[in-house]
């Protein structure tokens, strides 16, 4: 009858001689003053048996691999796209770009750099970081459900940070290596707002490549446009491990295969991001 050790419960012939929804007296089962209700249901009575309901549900179905292969789509597909209108509408020359001329090498990221190929390059960047930033998120609800607080903790910080740092990113393309394209582009198309004026000067002017030299001005806008790049990639790479580390946990289960796979593919994004 109460929540007692089995001693200080209440004699059985007392139960036999109460009716329904009788008020029992606490002093039959502990030294208590206190009056606590019971329903007591009296021998041969009709007892209604009322069904136990499960507590609502809320199932969630997530879809990592799809959002997976469209992140990886976006980035590619945006990276072929402007590297073909670099090469064929752009005034893009391996002797005057800047990134070659500062690092002495080609890189890929050149290929977003150039009007008008940098229009398409942050469309399709702008949807490949809104990709990322919905599977970061669909990452922590996943742990989330878990219900291990330093394990959650521990993974906003790390998609928290990678989140902001994605947001950042897109200053990439707002730090503008060339002004006087943009310039032109924007006239032979009805003019336009200028985003940084990064190159601009007292005077008005603008830093111009001569004999192949890089300017003080370009110096700087080369070195933030790639702090930002730098950021990112170390963003990621952080997160990455972060997501291999939460594989790894089940990839006892995994087939050969799978493991190699998995194993395989990160070794060669890492080298890539490196």
């Amino acid at each position: 009858f109460c929540a007692k050790p089995a001693e200080n419960r209440c004699n059985k012939d007392l139960r036999f001689q109460l009716f329904a929804f009788e008020t029992m007296p606490a002093m039959f089962c502990c030294s208590s003053d206190e009056h606590i209700e019971r329903n007591i249901v009296h021998p041969g009575a009709v007892v209604p048996v009322t069904p136990v309901r499960e507590p609502e549900k809320l199932v969630i179905n997530l879809y990592f691999r799809h959002f997976a292969w469209a992140y990886s789509a976006a980035f590619f597909l945006t990276l072929f796209v402007s590297g073909v209108v670099t090469f064929t509408a752009s005034p893009y020359t391996p002797e005057t770009d800047k990134i070659t001329l500062f690092y002495g090498m080609f890189n890929p990221c050149i290929w977003f750099d150039h009007y008008p190929a940098k229009i398409f390059a942050t469309t399709g960047m702008g949807i490949f970081l809104m990709l990322g930033c919905a599977y970061s998120g669909m990452v922590f609800v996943w742990v989330y459900v878990e219900k291990r607080m330093l394990r959650v903790m521990w993974s906003g910080a790390v998609i928290g940070s990678a989140l902001l740092i994605d947001f950042v990113f897109v200053n990439v393309f707002t730090t503008n290596l060339y002004p006087i394209e943009e310039a032109a582009f924007e006239a032979a198309h009805g003019g336009g707002r200028r985003l940084h004026g990064v190159h601009f000067g007292a005077n008005n002017t603008i830093s111009l490549l001569e004999e192949g030299d890089l300017s003080q001005a370009d110096i700087n806008v080369i070195k933030l446009h790639t702090a930002f790049y730098i950021l990112w990639v170390v963003g990621q790479l952080v997160l990455s491990l972060h997501l291999f580390k939460l594989a790894a946990e089940s990839m006892d289960s995994w087939s050969p295969a799978r493991k190699a796979w998995t194993i395989g593919g990160d070794l060669i994004g890492w080298d890539g991001m490196m």
